[in-house]
């Protein structure tokens, strides 16, 4: 008696390119599985033949091989795996082609920008916005130490000082003040850090007098020995101010 020999193909063109080798490593080892058994029952079949030939021999019984079943499912579900994937690939060809064209044209243009030395390019503009970021920096900062020094130096600076402590003490806090002008030979009035708008008449009334506290006491006139008249300089103040 002949067993026939179960074995399954190890080449399988159907799949996709990236499946075949997975595919032909798990078919080898499906066919090793099968081999094995097979060469068990041929060997039983000769027993049994032998024995049939002559009933009064004693014949030994082969070596079944060990967890044949868990072998070959194992494997099975390993092929039906690499299946499932090619199948799951074939229902969405359309997505694989989009994306593997996509990769195509990102390579494309990554070998032409190499060629022209795009990285290079690349590292030289970062380097010179870096560079012009640093100059700006330091343009900006001479800008503001000249500021300061012009206005530490400028009378009118040293005035806007006074004038802005005169004011605090009248309003008890630091929301209006003098500032330079654009051309530092002026004053701006502020309020909160922003252009003062629609001032009231006690507010102007106070920046006036403050202004000229601090003013009157400039050039020749010398407080200590001349003579101011105040006309009710506090009339139009409210309860709060007074």
């Amino acid at each position: 008696m002949k067993v026939r020999q179960l074995e399954i193909a190890t080449k399988n063109d159907d799949l996709y390119p990236d499946l075949k080798d997975k595919y032909a490593s798990q078919a080898k080892k499906l066919n090793e599985v099968i081999k094995k058994i097979n060469t068990w029952i041929e060997e039983a079949l000769k027993s049994l033949q032998e024995k049939y030939d002559n009933p009064l021999v004693v014949v030994s019984s082969p070596t079944q091989p060990v967890d044949f079943l868990s072998s070959c499912n194992s494997v099975i579900l390993e092929l039906n795996k690499i299946i499932n994937e090619h199948n799951e690939k074939a229902k969405n060809h359309a997505n694989e082609v989009s994306s593997a064209r996509e990769k195509l044209e990102l390579n494309s243009i990554a070998t032409a920008l190499a060629g022209q030395d795009y990285k290079k390019m690349g590292a030289d503009l970062e380097e010179s916005l870096k560079n012009e970021k640093e100059a700006l920096d330091a343009i900006n900062k001479n800008n503001s130490d000249i500021a300061e020094l012009e206005n530490q130096t400028s009378n009118i600076g040293k005035a806007i000082i006074a004038i802005n402590k005169q004011l605090e003490g009248f309003f008890g806090r630091k929301e209006i003040a003098l500032a330079l002008d654009g051309d530092n030979k002026g004053y701006t009035i502020k309020r909160d850090g922003k252009p003062a708008k629609n001032l009231s008449e006690g507010e102007k009334t106070a920046i006036a007098f403050s202004y000229f506290v601090v003013k009157v006491g400039e050039g020749d006139f010398d407080k200590s020995k001349g003579i101011i008249f105040i006309d009710d300089p506090i009339s139009s103040f409210d309860s709060n101010f007074i």
